[in-house]
């Protein structure tokens, strides 16, 4: 049979949604956790880290020790096999192919109770952020009092045990912002003490908080990050001013300048090999042949489009290692007109020619660019 190392070694929060048979309305779940690095792969909930009182409660459930079971005996009853891209391509290792000592240990003894816990934690749960972009939502949204405590309880009764005195990657986030959350940000704090020296962090941010005072505040972040990620969708003012609302560009550039120096000085880099371990890949750069430590990213859509090649120039400007262009997608916030008028990538969208002679610029031809997902925008899935 085939391997998925996955829901042994990651665990996901996010959102989901459930129904309310009080109200017999839908409503939004915070915390709901995946043994996946993305929930559309194995579309299961394996329990919630908001609302759990212990990491086992979360990380050894019920529900998490059925779909290990489903990987150990071949069935793969909870994955997509139609999203999942391990699966569509066929390249999930044979089982006896597994040489690493935990794996191999994990196979032959049929665990599906794990006495350790994951080697990477990825954190979506909370949504706040300090920006309304419309690629992602209407309003700003923050996290109120009532759930600023739950997540507190969260942090200190399964989130923080997660990540003590263990060799652990941690992403933060998804969702939302993780300066701009009182709750990661809370997090990012806790980590300056000794018992957290094993946590390496991938940040995703939209950088505003990321300020020369941010890194005078929390020094302990220069020696954990192995990996930045910023979102700036734009390379002018007038463009990020109208797709990063209510960001300003003065400050972006001047974040993005600080981050530029610091991985040319080899800061990230250093991180990621500290202490003998690498952790975990991310998502993005699993096939990597080097390490990558700064990345700017840009979702493509009609109001930003034009500026992809300068976008490329303002990598480089700032010395970011790669570039990621990602299509835009509809996150359910906004209606089908609106979105259509967006997505640029879709064939049939007036500018989609535009884009496509945008897409041959020799500066899009750039080492620097990923091209994995330049593909999705030259030709978009049509399901």
């Amino acid at each position: 049979g085939r391997f998925c190392p996955r829901p042994f070694e990651v665990l996901v929060s996010g959102q989901s949604t459930r129904w309310n048979e009080t109200t017999n309305l839908t409503e939004q779940v915070m915390g709901s956790t995946y043994l996946c690095d993305c929930a559309a792969w194995l579309p299961f909930v394996a329990g919630n880290v908001v609302e759990a009182d212990s990491p086992d409660a979360v990380w050894n459930s019920t529900q998490a020790q059925e779909i290990r079971r489903s990987v150990l005996d071949g069935d793969y009853s909870y994955c997509s096999r139609t999203m999942c891209p391990a699966i569509v391509n066929g390249v999930l290792p044979r089982s006896e192919d597994v040489t690493a000592p935990r794996l191999r240990r994990i196979i032959e003894g049929h665990e599906t109770v794990l006495e350790d816990g994951p080697r990477l934690i990825a954190l979506g749960h909370d949504s706040s952020c300090n920006l309304a972009c419309p690629s992602c939502r209407v309003g700003i949204l923050m996290a109120d009092k009532a759930q600023n405590e739950q997540l507190d309880r969260a942090r200190d009764r399964v989130i923080l045990p997660l990540l003590r005195d263990r060799q652990v990657g941690l992403h933060l986030t998804a969702w939302g912002d993780p300066f701009a959350s009182r709750h990661y940000r809370s997090i990012l704090e806790a980590l300056r003490d000794p018992e957290f020296d094993g946590v390496k962090l991938y940040l995703l941010t939209n950088g505003l908080g990321l300020t020369p005072n941010t890194w005078t505040a929390m020094p302990h972040l220069a020696e954990k990050i192995v990996e930045l990620r910023v979102s700036v969708d734009a390379a002018t003012r007038e463009t990020y001013e109208n797709v990063r609302r209510p960001g300003r560009w003065e400050v972006i550039r001047e974040n993005l300048t600080v981050m530029g120096e610091m991985s040319k000085a080899g800061t990230f880099r250093r991180n990621r090999f500290a202490g003998g371990i690498q952790s975990v890949s991310s998502d993005f750069f699993l096939d990597a042949k080097d390490p990558i430590s700064f990345v700017l990213a840009f979702v493509v859509q009609s109001a930003n489009f034009r500026e992809m090649p300068a976008f490329v120039k303002l990598a480089d400007q700032v010395g970011a290692d790669v570039v990621v262009f990602q299509k835009y997608y509809s996150f359910g916030h906004e209606g089908a007109a609106v979105f259509s008028a967006k997505d640029v990538a879709a064939a049939e969208h007036p500018e989609h020619e535009q884009l496509l002679a945008i897409l041959q610029d020799p500066l899009m031809q750039s080492p620097r660019v990923i091209q994995t997902f330049i593909g999705q925008l030259a030709h978009p899935p049509t399901s």
